[in-house]
Protein backbone atom coordinates (compact mmCIF):
# COMPACT_ATOMS: atom_id res chain seq x y z
CA UNK A 1 0.00 0.00 0.00
CA UNK A 2 1.52 3.07 -1.00
CA UNK A 3 2.05 5.96 1.69
CA UNK A 4 -0.74 8.41 2.22
CA UNK A 5 1.53 11.17 3.02
CA UNK A 6 2.69 10.61 -0.62
CA UNK A 7 -0.87 11.00 -1.92
CA UNK A 8 -2.08 14.00 -4.20
CA UNK A 9 -3.03 17.01 -2.24
CA UNK A 10 -4.77 18.90 -5.04
CA UNK A 11 -8.11 17.71 -6.50
CA UNK A 12 -8.38 15.70 -9.62
CA UNK A 13 -10.72 17.94 -10.98
CA UNK A 14 -12.94 21.03 -8.87
CA UNK A 15 -16.05 22.46 -10.61
CA UNK A 16 -16.72 25.84 -8.94
CA UNK A 17 -20.32 27.66 -8.06
CA UNK A 18 -20.78 30.87 -8.96
CA UNK A 19 -21.35 33.61 -6.02
CA UNK A 20 -24.70 33.78 -5.47
CA UNK A 21 -25.60 30.36 -7.01
CA UNK A 22 -27.18 28.24 -4.30
CA UNK A 23 -24.94 25.81 -2.61
CA UNK A 24 -24.47 22.08 -3.03
CA UNK A 25 -26.01 19.76 -0.43
CA UNK A 26 -25.55 16.21 -1.83
CA UNK A 27 -23.56 14.87 -4.49
CA UNK A 28 -23.06 11.40 -6.02
CA UNK A 29 -21.73 9.46 -8.58
CA UNK A 30 -24.07 7.80 -11.02
CA UNK A 31 -24.62 6.03 -14.20
CA UNK A 32 -24.72 8.29 -17.23
CA UNK A 33 -23.97 7.88 -21.28
CA UNK A 34 -23.28 4.89 -20.61
CA UNK A 35 -20.42 5.51 -18.18
CA UNK A 36 -20.29 4.17 -14.91
CA UNK A 37 -19.14 6.87 -13.02
CA UNK A 38 -20.08 9.18 -15.97
CA UNK A 39 -22.24 11.76 -13.80
CA UNK A 40 -22.06 13.57 -11.18
CA UNK A 41 -25.38 14.29 -9.80
CA UNK A 42 -25.52 17.28 -7.02
CA UNK A 43 -28.49 18.51 -5.09
CA UNK A 44 -28.79 21.72 -4.23
CA UNK A 45 -30.10 24.31 -1.50
CA UNK A 46 -33.16 25.61 -3.49
CA UNK A 47 -34.74 22.05 -4.73
CA UNK A 48 -32.72 21.95 -7.37
CA UNK A 49 -31.15 18.23 -9.17
CA UNK A 50 -28.23 18.64 -11.68
CA UNK A 51 -26.23 16.25 -13.32
CA UNK A 52 -22.42 17.43 -14.35
CA UNK A 53 -19.97 15.64 -16.44
CA UNK A 54 -17.57 14.08 -14.31
CA UNK A 55 -14.86 14.98 -16.86
CA UNK A 56 -15.84 18.49 -17.59
CA UNK A 57 -18.19 19.54 -15.32
CA UNK A 58 -20.60 20.77 -17.91
CA UNK A 59 -24.03 20.29 -16.71
CA UNK A 60 -25.91 17.79 -18.60
CA UNK A 61 -29.17 17.31 -17.00
CA UNK A 62 -31.07 19.46 -14.54
CA UNK A 63 -34.61 20.09 -13.07
CA UNK A 64 -36.52 21.21 -10.17
CA UNK A 65 -37.21 18.58 -8.11
CA UNK A 66 -37.92 20.09 -4.89
CA UNK A 67 -39.37 23.55 -3.68
CA UNK A 68 -36.84 24.31 -0.41
CA UNK A 69 -33.31 22.63 0.12
CA UNK A 70 -32.68 18.42 -0.72
CA UNK A 71 -31.41 17.27 2.76
CA UNK A 72 -30.87 13.84 1.66
CA UNK A 73 -30.66 11.52 -1.54
CA UNK A 74 -30.41 7.66 -1.59
CA UNK A 75 -30.88 5.17 -4.70
CA UNK A 76 -32.26 2.14 -5.14
CA UNK A 77 -29.44 -0.95 -5.54
CA UNK A 78 -28.94 -0.60 -9.40
CA UNK A 79 -29.00 2.87 -8.87
CA UNK A 80 -31.53 3.68 -11.87
CA UNK A 81 -34.08 5.17 -8.89
CA UNK A 82 -33.26 8.30 -7.13
CA UNK A 83 -35.16 9.16 -4.04
CA UNK A 84 -34.75 12.82 -2.00
CA UNK A 85 -36.01 14.16 1.05
CA UNK A 86 -36.47 17.78 1.29
CA UNK A 87 -37.48 20.82 3.41
CA UNK A 88 -40.32 21.44 1.40
CA UNK A 89 -42.04 18.41 3.54
CA UNK A 90 -42.07 16.57 0.44
CA UNK A 91 -39.63 13.49 -0.48
CA UNK A 92 -39.58 11.81 -4.41
CA UNK A 93 -38.93 8.62 -6.84
CA UNK A 94 -37.27 10.40 -9.24
CA UNK A 95 -35.68 8.52 -12.56
CA UNK A 96 -32.03 8.69 -12.36
CA UNK A 97 -31.44 9.07 -16.27
CA UNK A 98 -34.63 12.01 -16.96
CA UNK A 99 -34.63 13.28 -13.73
CA UNK A 100 -38.53 12.81 -14.33
CA UNK A 101 -40.47 12.83 -10.91
CA UNK A 102 -42.32 9.31 -10.59
CA UNK A 103 -43.59 9.44 -7.20
CA UNK A 104 -44.26 12.16 -4.55
CA UNK A 105 -44.47 11.16 -0.61
CA UNK A 106 -46.57 14.06 0.63
CA UNK A 107 -45.85 14.81 4.24
CA UNK A 108 -46.58 17.56 7.17
CA UNK A 109 -42.79 18.32 8.28
CA UNK A 110 -40.09 18.93 6.61
CA UNK A 111 -38.12 15.30 5.51
CA UNK A 112 -34.27 14.99 6.34
CA UNK A 113 -33.97 11.21 4.85
CA UNK A 114 -35.14 8.24 2.84
CA UNK A 115 -34.17 5.07 2.30
CA UNK A 116 -35.78 2.17 -0.28
CA UNK A 117 -36.08 -1.32 1.63
CA UNK A 118 -33.27 -3.34 0.16
CA UNK A 119 -36.63 -6.50 -0.72
CA UNK A 120 -39.36 -5.16 -0.41
CA UNK A 121 -41.36 -1.98 -2.23
CA UNK A 122 -40.87 0.07 0.18
CA UNK A 123 -39.45 3.42 1.53
CA UNK A 124 -38.95 4.55 5.06
CA UNK A 125 -39.18 8.27 5.98
CA UNK A 126 -37.85 10.28 8.44
CA UNK A 127 -37.62 14.16 9.66
CA UNK A 128 -39.64 16.19 11.97
CA UNK A 129 -39.78 19.81 12.84
CA UNK A 130 -36.63 21.58 12.52
CA UNK A 131 -34.15 21.35 15.10
CA UNK A 132 -34.24 25.24 16.48
CA UNK A 133 -37.60 24.31 18.30
CA UNK A 134 -37.30 20.91 19.70
CA UNK A 135 -36.27 22.14 22.84
CA UNK A 136 -40.10 23.60 23.68
CA UNK A 137 -41.66 20.08 21.60
CA UNK A 138 -42.45 17.07 22.39
CA UNK A 139 -42.25 14.04 20.40
CA UNK A 140 -45.63 13.86 19.83
CA UNK A 141 -45.98 17.45 18.60
CA UNK A 142 -43.17 17.15 16.83
CA UNK A 143 -43.86 14.45 14.34
CA UNK A 144 -40.05 12.68 14.97
CA UNK A 145 -41.51 9.19 13.56
CA UNK A 146 -40.03 6.97 10.75
CA UNK A 147 -42.92 6.58 8.34
CA UNK A 148 -43.34 3.86 6.06
CA UNK A 149 -44.92 4.13 2.26
CA UNK A 150 -45.48 1.79 -0.21
CA UNK A 151 -42.60 2.87 -2.99
CA UNK A 152 -44.71 2.76 -6.09
CA UNK A 153 -48.44 3.06 -5.23
CA UNK A 154 -47.88 5.86 -2.38
CA UNK A 155 -49.65 4.41 0.36
CA UNK A 156 -48.56 4.97 3.99
CA UNK A 157 -49.26 1.62 5.84
CA UNK A 158 -47.36 2.39 9.58
CA UNK A 159 -44.87 4.86 11.74
CA UNK A 160 -42.60 3.90 14.41
CA UNK A 161 -42.12 6.15 17.11
CA UNK A 162 -39.16 6.55 19.85
CA UNK A 163 -37.07 9.63 18.61
CA UNK A 164 -37.45 12.90 20.52
CA UNK A 165 -35.73 14.75 18.29
CA UNK A 166 -35.75 14.98 14.10
CA UNK A 167 -34.83 11.93 12.28
CA UNK A 168 -31.95 12.70 10.34
CA UNK A 169 -30.54 9.43 8.97
CA UNK A 170 -32.08 5.75 8.05
CA UNK A 171 -30.25 2.84 7.11
CA UNK A 172 -31.85 -0.95 5.82
CA UNK A 173 -29.75 -3.91 6.47
CA UNK A 174 -29.83 -5.75 3.41
CA UNK A 175 -31.14 -8.63 3.87
CA UNK A 176 -33.87 -6.74 5.41
CA UNK A 177 -34.62 -7.61 8.45
CA UNK A 178 -33.52 -4.46 10.42
CA UNK A 179 -33.09 -0.97 10.21
CA UNK A 180 -31.67 1.61 12.20
CA UNK A 181 -32.49 5.47 12.53
CA UNK A 182 -30.40 8.00 13.91
CA UNK A 183 -31.49 11.32 14.92
CA UNK A 184 -30.77 15.33 16.86
CA UNK A 185 -31.63 13.36 20.01
CA UNK A 186 -28.34 12.49 20.70
CA UNK A 187 -29.54 8.32 19.81
CA UNK A 188 -29.30 5.63 17.15
CA UNK A 189 -32.31 3.21 17.32
CA UNK A 190 -32.01 -0.32 15.85
CA UNK A 191 -35.32 -1.85 14.95
CA UNK A 192 -35.66 -5.64 14.46
CA UNK A 193 -38.64 -6.14 12.08
CA UNK A 194 -41.46 -8.48 13.56
CA UNK A 195 -41.82 -11.91 11.17
CA UNK A 196 -45.61 -10.16 10.07
CA UNK A 197 -43.64 -7.39 8.43
CA UNK A 198 -41.28 -9.61 7.13
CA UNK A 199 -43.67 -12.25 5.40
CA UNK A 200 -45.97 -9.31 4.33
CA UNK A 201 -47.26 -9.44 0.49
CA UNK A 202 -48.08 -6.04 -0.46
CA UNK A 203 -51.54 -6.37 -2.22
CA UNK A 204 -52.34 -4.11 -5.26
CA UNK A 205 -54.93 -1.39 -4.87
CA UNK A 206 -57.97 -1.61 -6.11
CA UNK A 207 -57.93 1.37 -7.97
CA UNK A 208 -55.14 0.23 -9.64
CA UNK A 209 -56.14 -3.30 -10.90
CA UNK A 210 -57.77 -2.40 -14.22
CA UNK A 211 -58.62 -4.47 -17.61
CA UNK A 212 -55.87 -4.32 -19.54
CA UNK A 213 -56.40 -4.41 -23.40
CA UNK A 214 -57.88 -7.68 -24.95
CA UNK A 215 -59.27 -8.94 -21.51
CA UNK A 216 -62.93 -8.46 -22.27
CA UNK A 217 -62.40 -10.40 -25.38
CA UNK A 218 -60.50 -13.15 -23.70
CA UNK A 219 -63.33 -13.36 -21.26
CA UNK A 220 -66.08 -13.47 -23.44
CA UNK A 221 -64.40 -15.97 -25.36
CA UNK A 222 -64.48 -18.33 -22.07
Amino acid sequence: RNDPRGSQLEPLRSFPIEAGMPKATRVAFVNFNGKLDGGILVGYEDGMIAILDSDTGECLLEDQVHDKSINRISFNKEKTLLYTASADCKARMVDVATLEILVTYETDRPVNAIVQHPTKDHVILGGGQEAMSVTTTSGRVGKFEARFFESIYNIEFGRVKGHFGPINALAVNPDGSSYCSGAEDGYIRLHHFDQDYVKKEDEVPEAEIQAQDGDEELLEEN
